[in-house]
């Protein structure tokens, strides 16, 4: 028979979107998450990357080989990573355009001096 041990997921206290399970299996087995499956899940188990898979048809499930094993999940979907670079876009040239607005001014300015 399999036996699949689970220690309660340690949360991340450096990031509120990661969490880490303990797992034990005597064989290879799946880690099933009562949590809603969503695009932009990553998942590592013992350091390498691994896919998250979908089980049940709404579920997160991540494969995971016999023995004793570190999982870790991560919430980083590629939209919120879009989101920064135009965020970081957004900025440069907000600033750009008040520098050379600031620059502008000062030009006129000194001219009617």
């Amino acid at each position: 028979t399999n036996h699949l041990i689970i220690q309660s997921p340690v949360p991340n206290p450096q990031s509120p979107n990661a969490l880490q399970f303990h797992v034990s299996s005597s064989t290879p087995a799946y880690l099933v998450l009562s949590e809603a499956w969503y695009p932009g899940w990553l998942a590592t188990v013992n350091g390498i990357e691994t896919p998250v898979l979908r089980a049940n048809y709404g579920l997160r499930a991540v494969a995971v080989p016999a023995g004793e094993v570190t999982v870790d999940l991560r919430f980083a979907p590629d939209s919120w990573r879009w989101g920064l670079w135009l965020a970081a876009a957004g900025m440069v040239v907000l600033t750009t355009i008040c520098l050379w607005s600031r620059h502008a001014i000062n030009q006129t300015t000194s001219f009617y001096l």
